[in-house]
């Protein structure tokens, strides 16, 4: 994958997109909570080879191109897309932060790094080649305070983690984990994180605040925080068994845990991402087997752990996989996810009590995937969806 390939800018009014104007699109004000789940796989050193682009436009990306208002957007319309990217994360005023990776000489890959703007014109871009030269890995992303969070894995190294300012300059690099960082989340005063063996806590200076072992059959997708919580989307991956959904809180303070539910029914689960949701509780998406194939399924949790929210979603096909989700400021929650051969995505918005609003598919750009693995929401409500194997798409609320 190539997250530096951003394609031209779709304007929302094009006539392969939903026509503009009317629709039941709102705005929401400032996005409630955070959310950070992306999916996983291996981290540089202070020997990383690395090039930055200035604040220039992608080279297929069409620089000042018009933006729609809100009220001139209809639910779901593309207002432009760029590349593929496994983590994502959007910052303050829209700016979007992808990290990924891009094929070098053959069979190996480097981690890529890269800030667009509100319009989906490049700001910066960081290319890292670890000391092995071989393959490395960007897996999460996050924004934080003034600081800009990329973690993965680089070969030679192991679980990398590192902190940007605003125009793309290192701040600070830190061996975060043993072999991978797969998924981050940032408040105003520190980054936590998860790889494949341990849940981490930094100091937006880079000093490590704590380290917790996690049990060694679980596998980490997805992880958020407030200011008391730390929330981890996974499932267990016992040898002859089915996997089993999890979603845990940890102490933001000391990384202990507060509470951990494990999705009832003997059928195989996973909880893929989570978001807060304002009120000392947590949002999780995921998908479990049901019958001929798979369904998606979100989940309310309060400050206690107790469930006040079950949603089960088919969009239609029989294998439907929820993979992430965003929470709006009025409380509502945008989830997504792909069907058949995770290659259609789809959106749907429910309220707090789990009512549906809307449920649309992905619209496609150049008859490419519309996978979805990340979902995420800039304070204006625009909805923001990528994926390892499809474009990063900014969507109108």
């Amino acid at each position: 994958m190539d997250i530096g390939r951003t394609l031209g800018l779709v304007v929302a009014c094009c006539g392969a997109c939903w026509a503009c104007g009317g629709g039941d699109s709102e705005a929401d004000g400032a996005v409630r909570g955070d959310a950070g789940g992306n999916d996983t796989d291996e981290v540089p050193s202070d020997d990383t080879d690395e090039a930055k682009d200035g604040p220039s436009p992608s080279p297929t990306q069409e620089a000042g191109a018009p933006e729609p208002s809100v009220a001139q957007c209809e639910t779901g319309s593309l207002v432009w897309g760029a590349g593929e990217a496994t983590g994502l994360a959007v910052g303050r005023g829209g700016r979007v932060l992808l990290v990924g990776e891009e094929l070098r000489g053959g069979a190996n890959t480097d981690l890529v790094v890269e800030l667009l703007s509100e319009e989906g014109e490049r700001e910066w871009r960081e290319v890292v080649n670890g000391p092995a030269n071989e393959t490395d890995r960007g897996w999460a992303a996050a924004v934080g305070a003034d600081l800009f969070f990329a973690g993965g894995s680089v070969n030679g190294v192991g679980g990398w983690l590192r902190a940007y300012d605003a125009a793309g300059e290192e701040a600070w690099t830190a061996t975060a984990e043993p072999t991978r960082v797969v998924a981050l989340a940032a408040t105003s005063s520190a980054v936590y994180g998860v790889g494949s063996r341990e849940l981490f806590a930094f100091d937006l200076d880079g000093a490590e605040l704590w380290r917790v072992e996690l049990d060694a059959d679980l596998q980490a997708n997805g992880v958020t925080a407030d200011g008391d919580r730390v929330y981890l989307a996974a499932h267990s991956t016992v040898s002859g068994s089915p996997f089993v959904g999890i979603v845990q809180a940890f102490d933001a303070a000391t990384g202990d845990s507060s509470w951990q539910f494990d999705v009832p029914g003997s059928s195989e689960s996973r909880a893929e991402d989570v978001a807060t949701d304002g009120e000392g509780g947590v949002w999780a998406v995921g998908y479990e087997d049901i019958g001929n194939g798979r369904g998606a399924w979100v989940r309310r949790f309060d400050d206690d752990g107790d469930e006040l929210v079950h949603v089960t979603h088919s969009a239609g096909g029989a294998n439907d996989v929820g993979k992430g989700l965003a929470v709006y400021g009025d409380g509502s929650v945008v989830f997504g996810g792909v069907g058949p051969s995770n290659s259609r995505g789809w959106l749907v918005r429910i309220d707090a009590d789990g009512d549906e609003l809307w449920s649309l598919p992905v619209q496609a750009i150049d008859d490419e995937s519309t996978a979805v693995d990340n979902v995420r929401l800039d304070t204006d409500g625009f909805l923001y969806v990528s994926s390892a194997t499809a474009p990063l798409k900014k969507l109108c609320p």
